[in-house]
């Protein structure tokens, strides 16, 4: 299936067939425009921290209707929440999630962008970042998958199994500075982990406490290509 053809069939059998019959049906909700509002925004902001009640005010809805509506599209598996990771995978339920779009020909049916601009680097960093965490979310426990902010910076993934936590950045190029890495090794220090995954777009390497492997080759194909 070509990706026009992965794309016409998102816009009929997902914005069209599950937002508009599916979901209402099951959840009797009033306003299904608002889950394709919802769904564009998660298109656009995808590999973003958003804020409910910024994201309530942009929309003009109940900051209770957001997160019911943001829930029903994660229950059909079109998008996944992610929490912000602590230690003992403990969160604040009011915590800024980070949001990705499950299928980068959805992003790309909602969004228009049927080409990736390889200039667009903000872009096509949190789209294949949001590529990397659905792959781990549909391969492990929804539950053992976080990201980690401060201050200071942000580590893109991070997988909890209890006794093994192991940060990832997806870093979408083959050269690298030493600055590139001050926040994972500030997560590193922080939480005492002494592995860290690097995705890169063809480097394949092992350089002391870090491993870097292309990130086509973790997901086990090629990542993009012509739209």
């Amino acid at each position: 299936m070509t990706l026009e053809e992965r794309v016409d069939y998102f816009k009929k059998e997902v914005v069209e067939r599950v937002i508009f019959r599916d979901i209402p049906e099951i959840t009797k909700i009033k306003n299904p425009n608002l889950t394709v509002r919802l769904l564009t925004f998660s298109s656009y902001e995808t590999g973003n921290i958003i804020s409910f009640k910024n994201l309530s005010q942009k929309l003009g809805a109940r900051f209770e209707t957001i997160i019911e509506y943001l829930f029903y599209l994660e229950s059909s598996f079109l998008i996944t929440l992610f929490k912000k990771f602590s230690r003992g995978g403990l969160t604040i339920a009011k915590s800024r999630p980070k949001i990705c779009v499950n299928d980068s020909s959805l992003i790309f049916a909602l969004t228009g962008k049927k080409e990736i601009i390889f200039g667009e680097k903000e872009f096509l960093g949190r789209l294949i970042e949001s590529m990397v965490a659905s792959h781990l979310r549909f391969s492990l426990d929804k539950d053992a998958i976080f990201f980690w902010r401060d201050e200071r910076g942000e580590v893109d993934i991070i997988v909890n199994l209890g006794k093994s936590v192991l940060p990832i950045e997806v870093k979408f190029k083959n050269k690298f500075e030493r600055r590139d890495f001050t926040t994972i090794y500030r997560f590193q220090k922080k939480f005492g982990t002494k592995q860290s995954l690097i995705l890169t777009e063809d480097f394949f390497s092992q350089e002391e406490e870090k491993i870097f492997l292309p990130v086509w080759l973790f997901l086990g194909g090629k990542i993009v290509g012509k739209m």
